[in-house]
């Protein structure tokens, strides 16, 4: 599969940002559409994009979609820009938002979460499935759904819906339209985490060693191309999900 329509959700977070840069120089993009919530950062990609790539026409739109009013307004803007014969062959949802939410919290976090997580890639697939005549959805979990952390979850109840929906989609979709999911583990840790977080995390993981964003875009490059995987929850983590005695 070669895709010239793409749209990535979440596309001002480092993930989304890379999958973007990825895309233009794998294929001769024809339309590529961002969605994400930081005007900022979607002119600056795109501004990036421009000078390093050549994709045909390049989209930006910037709303909050864990809101359903603007998640009703996202699409019609999308379908006043690219017109309503608009059918994306490629469409990633690499938005997220992996928070906790502490039993007694505000009941609001809790489904802010779960919208973000689950509930948006979940109503923009079924949506957009309408508008594909052929190719993939992709979506992203989290390799450690089977063995959560404590305090998150509402983020893993979304990421289990969404694995199910990959399963669903691609047998409802088939054989026009495959759908799968990357589940990483753990590929970088955050600026503010602690000085031994990398040895800690590290020792939990079999294979010893913690991963990096590249093990995520080969993977999505090899999902993209291998026009027989659909279904499938692809697990980049190093086999940290078969640690039954994570001890973090």
């Amino acid at each position: 599969m070669k895709p010239e329509k793409v749209i990535i959700y979440g596309a001002t977070g480092k993930l989304g940002s890379g999958i973007a840069s990825r895309l233009s120089s794998w294929f001769p993009l024809k339309n590529l559409l961002l969605s994400g919530r930081n005007p900022q950062k979607l002119q600056e990609l795109e501004a990036l994009l421009q000078s390093e790539s050549k994709i045909g026409k390049i989209s930006v739109f910037t709303k909050d979609l864990v809101s359903t009013a603007q998640r009703e307004e996202n699409r019609q803007e999308i379908n006043h820009e690219l017109g309503e014969d608009f059918h994306p062959d490629l469409v990633i949802f690499a938005l997220g938002n992996h928070v906790k939410t502490v039993k007694g919290g505000v009941p609001r976090k809790f489904r802010d979460v779960f919208t973000v997580n689950g509930l948006v890639p979940l109503e923009e697939s079924y949506y957009w499935s309408g508008k594909m005549k052929k190719g993939l959805i992709v979506f992203f979990s989290d390799a450690m759904l089977s063995n959560p952390l404590r305090d998150y979850s509402a983020y893993y109840c979304a990421k289990a819906a969404l694995e199910q929906m990959t399963k669903l989609l691609a047998f409802e979709l088939a054989p026009q339209i495959r759908v799968n999911a990357i589940a990483p583990g753990i590929m970088n840790l955050k600026s503010k985490a602690a000085s031994d977080a990398k040895t800690r995390w590290s020792s939990q993981v079999p294979l010893g060693r913690l991963g990096g964003e590249d093990k995520i875009y080969r993977a999505l490059k090899y999902m993209i191309s291998e026009d027989y995987l659909s279904g499938e929850i692809l697990r980049i983590d190093g086999a940290l999900h078969t640690n039954n005695f994570l001890s973090i």
